[in-house]
């Protein structure tokens, strides 16, 4: 994706957060965007050509599924540890006491 990110006519742009392979009867290859209205049908097969490339799967066919990565993953990772964790995971010192 390096080589050709996709392109966006409405000023914003894409990402890929992660990919994971969801299944095997067929591989199913799941991608978490920001958005997937901004990956169009041609930029979706630049991407299984790539895969097919790369992948030891030349002959098997590939599904893509392309999902919103969801608005509660989001809010989890940007709060960061709450004060409870924070203090729970910090090291005591035998001098501290």
């Amino acid at each position: 994706m390096k080589e050709k990110p996709p392109t966006s006519s409405i000023g914003r742009k894409p990402r890929v957060f992660y990919l994971t392979q969801a299944d095997i009867y067929p591989p199913t290859i799941t991608m978490f965007v920001n958005d997937p209205s901004m990956f169009d049908p041609s930029y979706q097969r630049y991407l299984m050509n790539r895969f097919r490339e790369m992948l030891p799967f030349a002959e098997v066919p590939i599904k893509l599924v392309i999902r919103a990565r969801e608005r509660e993953e989001l809010s989890d990772k940007s709060r960061g540890p709450t004060a409870t964790t924070a203090r729970r995971a910090a090291p005591t010192s035998p001098r501290a006491r």
